[in-house]
């Protein structure tokens, strides 16, 4: 499953900021919402994870 989360709690590149609540993303409702999204397809969430680590800056 590919595209956008739902909702604007999406992250703020490269400062890996929640564009809505400027927490470090993944802000507690990005969570939410991933976990939503990929609830029938974890291996898919874990598969996309590894990524989104690897473009965050080292904080």
């Amino acid at each position: 499953m590919t595209g956008a989360l739902p909702g604007r709690h999406t992250p703020l590149r490269p400062i890996w900021l929640c564009r809505v609540d400027a927490n470090p993303w993944p802000c507690g409702e990005a969570k939410l919402a991933l976990l939503a999204r990929y609830a029938d397809d974890l291996p898919g969430l874990l598969a996309c994870s590894p990524g989104w680590r690897r473009r965050r800056p080292n904080t």
